[in-house]
């Protein structure tokens, strides 16, 4: 949450990467079948393995784009709130002269 927006680029990145080195494994059997018990099926055509890179790596950037928008609001919130809190204190010192100089 506090990279910016290269952070998040580069971390849809680094996981587009490895999915297709992950998929292009499954494709040419390199990875053996751990998963035979579950209802997985692995791709047999290479339109297979690309539609599933493509689609991943559109949620991969999708995901990675809406969590620096989201960073960079939370930054915005969090400048927002020290200035609204230190004119809060110039107020208070201000409130607290004013009351303690009613007596005079």
């Amino acid at each position: 949450m506090n990279l910016n927006r290269i952070g998040g680029l580069l971390a849809a990145t680094a996981s587009s990467v490895l999915y297709g080195a992950i998929l292009l494994c499954e494709y040419l059997e390199y990875i053996p079948p751990f998963y035979s018990h579950t209802n997985y099926i692995p791709p047999d055509y290479f339109l297979d393995v690309v539609n599933k890179f493509a689609v991943y790596v559109v949620l991969f950037f999708a995901i990675g784009v809406s969590g620096s928008v989201v960073a960079a609001r939370l930054r915005k919130t969090e400048e927002a709130l020290s200035r609204t809190s230190v004119q809060f204190d110039r107020l208070n010192i201000l409130y607290k002269q004013v009351f303690d100089d009613i007596n005079t």
